[in-house]
């Protein structure tokens, strides 16, 4: 037996634990004793012993989760109070479960995850499928007042219990939840398992009912820089609007679908924005809805500026903030305020771009919008740094870079990452410059934004020339001039092919060519 154990026993001796119960409860075997081949085997050995009364509650435990609340195994076991003490104490001595919490709302759990996983599984499939349903029904009457705490595994219960039409409304409710705490991959998931069970209940669900899902789920992809995706659940958002008569919803997904295509920041696109947001703006004429008319005047306005109309943009950007103002549309006011910042930067009126970005970053946290957030941060850092205020610019650029990383935003991690590396150059730190510039191009590539990647490799030119590489640099250069004309979108491709030369790369391939031709070479371009 002994060199048995020695052979079976995993390294954290797990099985000799459940193996040493097993011996104690049988009393020194008489005869040999064949060995369980698992851990799991030993446990379910182990449970197979209990009274009924004891192993059915240990099973009704493993049902609810790891941590058993004991108002709810009690709501869920119907025993009378002083038999489910005494079926709690038996396990407790037995070692299944320990009491991890004695204050007002007792709480059990499971000595090893081993053991719930196994009492879970030793349950029948119909038998476990009602105890999930009715675990649900018993938390929503014991927690009626704080379910918004308990979305999750409310969701799970139902679903498991395959009670599909609250399954439905809480996987919503939970994938809102997860959005709302930008917990990205959790609420793609829940909005996900939303669909999948709709599609189970569909007689039962109005067309209507699967909006906010399709919805939620575009924003979450936004955030993610997942445009394409983005796009595909705000066109479900519009079709689905239109056939139950929502027009209310059917104009706010065409401001959505301006948006997403204006994001991917690509000229080619720019007729969608045009198309989606004047259609916004005709329904929201239509209908009275002034909330859909502030925004499709935003996308229209940005549009002019895409195409050098700043006196245009203006007057559409202007509008639309007077609209989101008045009526206290705060996700609206968020993206506005966003967009004259960038407006006020391009022309140069710093002190303006801090002031609209610091109004639309406190919105934009209010209402829980993280992309404008994002995007704020990352227009308020150049509008620090251009008006001198440096410490608040890369405290500025260290938030936006922390949190686009938390919410996995390949784009602005790229476009801040892009910044840092030429604030390098700037203080002379020409190595880490590169370096940074590098990984920008990087996630330039990864985000399939050209202006990023366009940028970056921009900015790795003039490391270049600052480092005295002036072939490197015109290898950076010359091609990158010819992508500018053809891919660089909306201020970044005037600001490129303009007249400053240190932002210009046909000037600074020129230079770098000459700096070859006489044998000198700039160590620093700023």
């Amino acid at each position: 037996m002994i060199k048995a154990l020695v052979f079976k026993s995993p390294p954290e001796g797990r099985y000799v634990q459940e193996l040493a119960w097993t011996i104690r409860e049988h009393g020194a075997p008489q005869t040999p004793l064949t060995l369980p081949s698992t851990v799991q085997a030993v446990l379910a050995s182990r449970l197979d012993r209990l009274p009924p009364t004891e192993k059915t509650l240990l099973q009704t435990a493993a049902v609810i989760g790891p941590e058993v609340p004991l108002p709810l195994l009690q709501a869920v076991a119907g025993l009378a109070e002083d038999r489910l003490e005494q079926a709690l104490r038996r396990l407790q001595t037995d070692e299944f479960v320990h009491a991890a919490h004695l204050g007002a709302v007792p709480v059990y759990a499971f000595k090893h995850v081993l053991t719930q996983e196994v009492a879970y599984h030793s349950l029948l499939t119909v038998r476990r499928t009602r105890l999930h349903a009715a675990i649900g029904e018993a938390m929503e009457a014991l927690y009626q007042e704080r379910l918004a705490e308990r979305y999750e595994p409310l969701a799970h219960h139902f679903h498991q219990g395959e009670v599909w039409e609250k399954a439905f409304a809480y996987l919503g409710n939970a994938g809102e939840k997860a959005r709302q705490a930008y917990a990205n991959q959790d609420a793609i998931a829940f909005y996900n398992q939303a669909l999948a069970v709709s599609e189970r209940i569909a007689s039962a669900l109005d067309a209507g009912q699967r909006l906010p899902v399709y919805e939620g789920r575009g924003l979450v992809w936004m955030l993610l820089t997942k445009y394409d995706e983005a796009i595909a659940d705000f066109c479900a958002v519009r079709d689905l609007a239109r056939r139950s008569g929502q027009s209310q919803k059917e104009g706010e997904a065409l401001c959505h679908l301006a948006h997403a295509h204006y994001l991917k920041l690509s000229t080619d696109l720019i007729p969608f924005v045009t198309q989606y947001a004047q259609e916004a703006l005709a329904l929201a004429r239509q209908i009275g809805d002034q909330k859909i008319l502030a925004r499709s005047l935003m996308s229209l306005g940005l549009v002019d500026q895409v195409r050098g109309d700043m006196q245009q943009a203006d007057r559409k950007l202007e509008a639309a903030l007077r609209i989101t103002q008045r009526q206290g549309y705060q996700d609206a006011l968020a993206q506005n305020l966003l967009y004259l910042s960038m407006q006020a930067h391009w022309k140069g009126d710093f002190l303006r771009a801090i002031q609209l970005g610091q109004d639309g970053l406190g919105v934009s946290r209010a209402v829980y919008d993280g992309l404008s957030e994002l995007m704020c941060l990352a227009f308020l850092c150049l509008a620090y740094w251009s008006a001198g205020q440096y410490v608040q610019a890369f405290a500025a650029l260290q938030e936006g870079l922390r949190k686009a990383t938390e919410r996995q935003n390949t784009f602005i991690i790229g476009r801040l990452t892009n910044s840092l590396g030429w604030f390098h150059r700037e203080f002379g730190a020409l190595a880490r410059a590169m370096e940074l510039d590098q990984e920008s191009l990087a996630y330039g590539q990864t985000s399939r934004v050209a202006n990023v990647e366009i940028s970056a490799l921009i900015n790795l030119g003039y490391d270049a020339l600052a480092l005295g590489q002036c072939a490197k640099a015109r290898a950076y250069f010359a091609p990158t001039f010819h992508r500018v004309e053809r891919e660089a979108f909306g201020p970044h491709r005037w600001r490129w092919t303009g007249s400053p030369a240190c932002l210009c790369p046909r000037r600074a391939a020129a230079e770098s060519d000459a700096a070859l031709s006489d044998g000198l070479c700039p160590r620093a371009m700023v």
